[in-house]
């Protein structure tokens, strides 16, 4: 049996025995990066190093694993069983090996407590459905996109620019403060932009459609704004002038007080 593991400590290897240690519902947040099966061996760049991202239930399943799912896990087993009847053997021993620890992730994590699990599309949707079964679909709380621009570009699909963070929580009760959030961007300037936009919709300087608060009526190119000399001027809608061309932010600014804009 492993030792208890003392707080701040920084544990390295397989994460199933020092999870297992932990006591129950004693994480308040946990964050994950577990490997995507890529079906590929990846290694440092001196080759010194490496990680083979390649799964099959005779290396990486244990037997009892297998018996404690079909026992105590109904629903995570049918997620894998589909997966290895859809998609492929590496797949569904890829799904066990993983469902087990996501167990003992769910066990250790408060009922207030949250989780975020890192992932790209090679096997994405076999893990919702695992988060699902496990966390219940009405818990999953958001799918962000970590959009990058890495990579090459194809010219036989659109490109493969983004993995996926689901945030899980245990129940309703769980601890999320939105205000310490900031919007996850590769520009500090278009965050800023899009922020003040915000602050000012909310603020009622910038409306959509004057005091109605209607859908723009859109057109099949444009959409309709109202606009006042006051929002205007505001500072944060000056922020965001330069993401407009030179040309139209000029006649923006010489429009009379309370015109209905084409934007």
């Amino acid at each position: 049996m492993t030792a208890p593991i003392p707080k701040r400590a920084l544990c390295q290897g397989d994460n199933l025995p020092f999870l297992r240690a932990l006591p129950d519902a004693s994480i308040h947040l946990i964050a994950t990066d577990p490997p995507f099966n890529k079906n590929r061996d990846f290694y440092s760049a001196d080759r010194r190093a490496g990680f083979r991202d390649k799964w099959s239930w005779e290396a990486d399943v244990e037997p009892d694993w297998i018996e404690f799912l079909r026992a105590e896990a109904a629903a995570l087993w049918a997620v894998i069983e589909t997966a290895r009847l859809a998609h492929s053997q590496s797949m569904s021993a890829y799904l066990c090996w993983l469902g087990i620890r996501l167990l003992e992730l769910r066990r250790v994590l408060r009922a207030d407590g949250s989780l975020y699990l890192h992932i790209d599309g090679a096997a994405q949707a076999y893990v919702k459905l695992l988060l699902d079964a496990l966390f219940g679909a009405e818990n999953c709380r958001n799918e962000i996109v970590w959009l990058y621009k890495t990579g090459g570009v194809s010219k036989r699909w659109f490109s493969r620019k983004h993995d996926t963070i689901f945030f899980y929580s245990k129940s309703q009760a769980y601890t999320f403060r939105i205000n310490t959030v900031s919007p996850i961007s590769r520009s500090s300037r278009m965050r800023r932009a899009i922020f003040a936009v915000w602050r000012c919709a909310m603020s009622g300087t910038f409306r959509r459609c004057a005091a109605t608060r209607q859908k723009p009526q859109a057109t099949p190119r444009r959409s309709r704004w109202r606009f006042t000399s006051a929002s205007l001027a505001h500072p944060a809608i000056r922020a965001i002038w330069c993401w407009i061309p030179s040309a139209a932010a000029a006649r923006l600014r010489s429009r009379p007080s309370g015109w209905d804009g084409v934007g």
